[in-house]
This record gives C-alpha cells, structure tokens and sequence, in this order.
C-alpha cells in the first residue's frame, strides 16, 4: 500500500461542482453540498475516491475537519 497526502481547499453550497488541481499534491474543489452535518466533507471524499479509483474508506481527513483548508490521506493499492 502506499500512502498519497493532499492539500485541498474546499468551497461548501457551491453553484458547481468543479476540481481543479493546483499542484500534484494540492486541489480546490467546489461542491454543492453545505458544510452542514459534514455533507461537504463526504462530498470531497467521494470525489477524491473516484479520482483514485479507490473506496471512499481509503479516503482519510487528517486536519481541517470544520475548515475550508485540508489535509487528506489517500490509501492506494
């Protein structure tokens, strides 16, 4: 297994859903979700997984829980 960390800043209720990477190791990314009961969160997450083609349970937030500045560990295979 072999571990990636990623910077991302995230934009909660968003109009659009956009990713954009800013370096290999840092992402902004906007979702439609509010940052309410951790649905952006999850949001990121999913798709942070999809983009590694991983579950989302190898998708960990590290830091930022209730901040719009992150840092997520993703578990590869």
């Amino acid at each position: 297994m072999h571990d990636i960390n990623i910077k991302i800043v995230i934009t909660a209720s968003a109009r659009k859903e956009k990713v954009e990477k800013t370096s290999e190791l840092s992402w902004r990314i906007s979702v439609k979700e509010p940052a309410l009961r951790n649905r952006a969160n999850t949001r990121m997450r999913e798709i942070i997984a999809l983009q590694y083609s991983v579950p989302i349970t190898h998708i960990f937030l590290m830091t930022g829980h209730h901040s719009r500045s992150k840092m997520i560990r993703v578990i590869t295979s």
